[in-house]
């Protein structure tokens, strides 16, 4: 499946995630998008903790990469830093675009 099928079947089935102490819920395609504007910086690997200077809390980005929209590649600095990139950037922002996001 592409990054654009895999993002809308996150949208179906797992939009949504808890925020801690009862803050109410988070969104992931608010972090998606914040993972594309890393790419548009010119990166074409990030980590998560850049990404969370960019938006609301999130614990971390393992359902991006269940759902196959992010790719683990590796991490850095005793294992405290891991880093991302996409499988097919071009089709989630066509989905992100689509849903008005």
């Amino acid at each position: 499946m592409s990054g654009y099928e895999n993002t809308l079947l996150l949208t179906r089935e797992h939009r949504y995630y808890n925020k801690p102490s009862g803050q109410g819920k988070g969104d992931w395609l608010i972090i998606l998008k914040a993972c594309c504007k890393e790419v548009n910086d010119g990166r074409d690997e990030f980590a998560a903790s850049w990404v969370r200077k960019r938006t609301e809390w999130f614990l971390n980005l393992r359902i991006l990469v269940k759902y196959e929209i992010l790719i683990k590649t590796g991490s850095s600095r005793k294992g405290q830093r891991t880093y991302y990139r996409f499988v097919d950037i071009e089709g989630v922002k066509k989905a992100l675009s689509e849903l008005e996001i």
